[in-house]
């Protein structure tokens, strides 16, 4: 199954989700009922992990990188206000952009028990 493929960026609660088979599924399934399909289910099959492998890296392209000052690295779906925090990572939690009125202070990175990156307003 393929979630969104018309825009893998599209959020979950949208009410445009949408799901639909994927090629080489849709091409096994058109063989129920015939000879080939026995041996087309277990290419499928043998295919999956790969197929896998190949859809995901397609959702991956639609996520933004971000690297913390401190050189640790992660991705965040595109959209929403996940620009907005890699806007702040990137330019308020970022040496060369630290001033007088820099948020660095006040808005530091906070990783969870997940890896999920999060963000905290530290208060004095």
């Amino acid at each position: 199954m393929l979630r969104n493929d018309d825009d893998p960026s599209r959020a979950t609660n949208s009410s445009k989700n949408n799901y639909r088979l994927n090629p080489e599924a849709l091409l096994t399934i058109r063989l129920y009922g015939t000879p080939d399909f026995g041996p087309a289910i277990e290419e499928y099959v043998v295919e999956a992990g790969s197929l896998a492998a190949k859809y995901q890296a397609a959702r991956d392209l639609a996520r933004i990188p971000v690297t913390t000052p401190e050189g640790d690295t992660f991705t965040l779906k595109a959209g929403g206000q996940n620009v907005l925090i890699k806007a702040m990572v990137m330019e308020e939690l970022n040496p060369r952009a630290r001033g007088p009125h820099s948020l660095q202070r006040a808005v530091q990175p906070v990783f969870t028990i997940d890896r999920r990156p999060r963000m905290c307003v530290l208060l004095p």
